[in-house]
């Protein structure tokens, strides 16, 4: 089963969903074979260490797709890095969880073996739509995110899709 997260839904995708359950802060549904997981909302204490984990062991999550919104692309992008220019940080004040370290190491987040995988800005969603930068790849949320999934042990899949 694929595990697809969506950090802002409505944003990313649309689902013709039936019952979505309430999970650890998060909606979970199944469609077509394919498990979407989504915050009630977005900040750090529904986006933490705890609640990633507790879905993580929950769900046998081992790996999961993050779709994402992003400027300057025109068909749908394989993420491969991320520079965070949000000012928001979701592990902050949130490590060390369980055994896991105070200072995880984030350089290598994502997994692809796609060569024109992208590096993406991310901005954060307050920012996203005011974004007008046309020499970057603007992500809304990825940045922000990847890093909890990654330190909570889940690879880490980045895609991001056109706005």
């Amino acid at each position: 089963m694929k595990f697809i997260y969506l950090p802002l839904r409505s944003n990313t995708i649309r689902l013709n969903t039936q019952q979505p359950k309430e999970q650890e802060k998060h909606m979970v549904d199944v469609l077509d074979n394919k498990t979407y997981i989504w915050p009630l909302i977005f900040d750090n204490t529904h986006v933490s260490p705890i609640t990633l984990y507790n879905l993580k062991e929950k769900y046998s999550i081992d790996s999961i797709i993050i779709i994402d919104r992003l400027k300057n692309v025109k068909k749908e992008t394989n993420i491969k890095d991320h520079i965070n220019a949000s000012g928001q940080n979701f592990l902050r004040e949130k490590t060390p969880y369980k055994s896991f370290p105070t200072f995880p190491d984030v350089t290598h987040i994502y997994h692809t073996a796609e060569p024109d995988a992208a590096i993406v800005h991310t901005v954060g969603p307050e920012r996203f739509s005011k974004n007008t930068n046309k020499n970057q790849i603007i992500s809304e949320s990825i940045g922000i995110i990847s890093p909890v999934w990654d330190y909570v042990g889940v690879n880490v899949y980045g895609v991001g899709r056109p706005a």
